[in-house]
């Protein structure tokens, strides 16, 4: 019969290092047995015989890891970091836009300011 709850653990504990893990199933509920970097502690951990639902092996995964964590096995990993967003296609738009608006501007000649700084109807009689 197949127990999500026990492929968890075991998941869990390939995921830390532990490698020496025996199972023990001589009552309603099985138990890991296992021993952290080969050290002289007998570590057991029960297991539910049946989920209960579906959150039962996340359940598993966190009491195992508080487990271990007492233990003194280090099991905070770097967490990866979120996908980067793509642009939506009103921002590609906008930047599209910028950048044309960006190349039709003229340029400066050198040693005139990059504004023009006389008013605009002075600027219409020449």
């Amino acid at each position: 019969m197949k127990n999500d709850c026990l492929d968890a653990a075991l998941a869990e504990l390939a995921v830390h290092g532990i490698r020496d893990v025996e199972v023990a199933r001589g009552a309603k509920h099985p138990q890991i047995r296992f021993r952290v970097n080969g050290g002289p502690t007998l570590h057991v951990f029960a297991l539910p015989g049946t989920a209960s639902d579906w959150r039962s092996p996340e359940n598993t995964r966190r009491d195992l890891k508080k487990l271990l964590r007492e233990a003194g096995v280090n099991i905070e990993r770097e967490r990866p970091k979120p996908p980067t967003r793509a642009p939506s296609r009103i921002e590609l738009l906008e930047q599209r836009v910028a950048a044309l608006e960006a190349l039709s501007k003229p340029k400066p000649e050198p040693g005139e300011p990059a504004i023009n700084l006389t008013h605009p109807k002075e600027n219409a009689n020449d």
